[in-house]
């Protein structure tokens, strides 16, 4: 318990270092990615070809470095709360301990104080940018009315 204490003190600090980059990044990150998508189906006519191979890829690193920085970050959460429930039903004949392990909160990084990255934020973060993709295809269609 006193390791998940000093960890817990990391994690404080981590959180208040953070405070607003997370959002930003988030922001910025999930933005990018909407637009590279909408531009890797788009603008292939439009933009010539060696520029136009910038959309795809952009996108693809995006999607690469989401893909490699949410699991750890909800394993953080995950794997503290499995921990905590493990000591809980070890210290089971100490009142002390078990008060101390309910006391303790799971490990979290949290971002701008609103939510904390967990296992469902990763499937969030992608449904929002595949909701805000076809907004923007919605929104510049090409449609043109029928003539009657």
């Amino acid at each position: 318990m006193n390791v998940h204490s000093c960890v817990k003190i990391l994690e404080t600090i981590c959180n208040q270092v953070y405070w607003l980059f997370l959002p930003q990044s988030l922001l910025l990150g999930g933005l990018m990615l909407v637009f590279a998508s909408y531009g890797t189906i788009r603008m292939h006519s439009v933009i010539p070809m060696p520029y136009y191979f910038g959309f795809p890829i952009l996108a693809l690193l995006i999607i690469l470095v989401v893909l490699s920085l949410f699991p750890p970050c909800s394993k953080i959460h995950e794997n503290s709360k499995v921990f905590l429930g493990i000591m809980r039903t070890l210290y089971a004949g100490s009142k002390v301990n078990v008060r101390k392990c309910k006391s303790q909160r799971s490990l979290r990084l949290v971002v701008y104080g609103m939510f904390f990255i967990r296992k469902s934020t990763q499937t969030t973060f992608y449904r929002v940018v595949f909701d805000f993709t076809i907004n923007l295809f919605l929104l510049y269609c090409n449609c043109t009315p029928s003539a009657h």
